[in-house]
């Protein structure tokens, strides 16, 4: 049941996406003279490119004066403008409101994101996905996984593998695109799910089976671990305690065997770096993070649900001040993950598990890009992470993550070179989303509709 200010918020939201997304998609667009960062060469950049986008994909893409303009065309001047691939979160979680989701989804547009990983799935989400699918919401390509499986962390495992069995196979009938892990389970139960998700060619992405280590996640050839910090659980600190971070040079070996293993695995990883750092900052100053502009646009219903106020903030609440070392200690353990698995070729997917506290849907992937960067990677390295690299996981590579003539038209127009600062893939200057072109304006009007509503929202609380 939505309350009268989340009910005016879905109806704004619904009413703006059913009007601007149907019947757009078979309109012809043209972006004259852009640098295009295709991401299928290191570094390189097309510059000076006329790019023709119809029905949804990339028709023609040549130097500018050799491509024909076709008539009534959307023409958009690329002058000085970088347009790189759509972004792909994969690591978000939808809501089980109606109005949240809604916006949710345009944040996610406004900031670049073509495609999202939903990692905690309903079937609230599956008609979601239906929904943006058939064009007639406005939001990213929604993948998505079913209620996690597991018992959780620190009880003792029950589920039998004839009952996770079961629960695979029921929610590959739902319809679900991905099998999610979060919690512990018994060695032989942990076996016969990713034996299940095998036989139902469903992916199954989680958390580490912490009680069972990484031995078993490598033997049975997990699909993708879901945040970068479950090494640390599973593997650097496996059944002791955490307290006393170890010195980093003393865990170099270690990390890079785990690179190694990682890669032989086939197992990709979700960074969601800047979801721990965040932990520390909000023990140091919440109130300066719950100051940042991009909170702004944060539903006071999520902030309830997630821990994000002060009055019920998690993390504040349960660590002092002489904490913020530990978390520091134990995030640099974090990157040099994150670098030692980049080197060996681990396919690292960029992840920021919003709207955890602190982690603003859509703006927070910036954040984990830089991230990704300050850990070591180039820049190419962490836009692969966003484009590329999902869609060689999902196994849709060959028609979708790079820009290339015939594929999908998801891409972001910038005002900056990403290559030479990360930063400037907060420069969007316009989302073409499967084919259908959403200006600078049109995402200025989403975001200004999305935080009015919200500001009056938190007003009647």
């Amino acid at each position: 049941m939505f309350s009268p200010c989340s009910r005016s918020l879905a109806i704004a939201m619904i009413t703006m996406a059913c009007g601007q997304t149907r019947g757009e998609a078979n309109r012809t667009t043209v972006i004259v003279n852009v640098n295009v960062i295709p991401m299928t060469i290191s570094q390189q950049i097309r510059p000076a490119q006329t790019v023709v986008i119809r029905n949804e994909r990339f028709v023609e893409i040549g130097s500018t004066g050799t491509v024909s303009l076709p008539k009534g065309a959307i023409r958009i001047d690329g002058t000085g403008r970088y347009l790189v691939p759509g972004f792909v979160d994969a690591h978000i979680h939808f809501q089980q409101n109606e109005s949240s989701n809604l916006a949710f989804a345009q944040l996610f547009v406004a900031n670049g994101i073509t495609t999202v990983f939903n990692l905690y799935g309903s079937p609230m989400h599956l008609k979601l996905r239906d929904r943006i699918q058939r064009g007639e919401t406005l939001g990213p390509r929604i993948f998505t996984s079913g209620p996690s499986l597991g018992t959780p962390h620190g009880r003792k495992p029950t589920e039998t593998p004839g009952e996770i069995a079961r629960a695979v196979a029921d929610q590959k009938q739902q319809g679900y695109d991905f099998i999610k892990l979060h919690g512990d389970l018994l060695d032989e139960t942990y076996t016969q799910l990713l034996a299940s998700a095998r036989d139902h060619k469903i992916a199954m992405i989680g958390h580490a089976p912490r009680n069972l280590g990484t031995k078993p996640m490598f033997r049975e050839r997990q699909s993708a671990v879901a945040h970068m910090e479950e090494y640390l659980y599973a593997h650097l600190y496996f059944q002791r305690p955490m307290d006393s971070p170890s010195p980093l040079a003393s865990l170099e070996p270690t990390i890079r065997s785990l690179a190694v293993a990682t890669k032989d695995a086939g197992t990709a990883v979700i960074s969601t770096l800047s979801v721990y750092r965040g932990i520390a900052e909000q023990i140091e100053n919440l109130t300066q993070i719950l100051r940042r502009p991009e909170v702004g646009y944060v539903p006071y219903a999520v902030g309830e649900e997630w821990g994000w106020w002060p009055s019920n903030n998690n993390y504040v609440r349960r660590f002092p001040k002489d904490k913020i070392p530990f978390f520091r200690a134990h995030y640099r353990e974090q990157e040099q993950l994150a670098l030692e698995f980049q080197k060996a070729g681990v396919l690292i997917l960029a992840g920021t598990d919003a709207p955890t506290a602190a982690v603003v849907p859509g703006f927070s992937f910036h954040d984990e890009l830089k991230s990704l960067v300050d850990a070591g990677l180039t820049p190419h390295e962490a836009l692969k992470t966003a484009t590329a690299n999902p869609a060689n996981f999902l196994g849709r590579l060959p028609d979708e993550g790079t820009i290339e003539e015939g594929k999908v038209a998801d891409c972001v127009l910038l005002k900056g070179n990403p290559l030479e600062s990360i930063t400037n893939t907060r420069l969007i200057d316009g989302v073409c989303l499967r084919g259908r072109w959403i200006s600078n304006a049109e995402i200025t009007l989403m975001l200004n509709n999305i935080r009015r509503t919200v500001t009056k929202e938190r007003r009647s609380h």
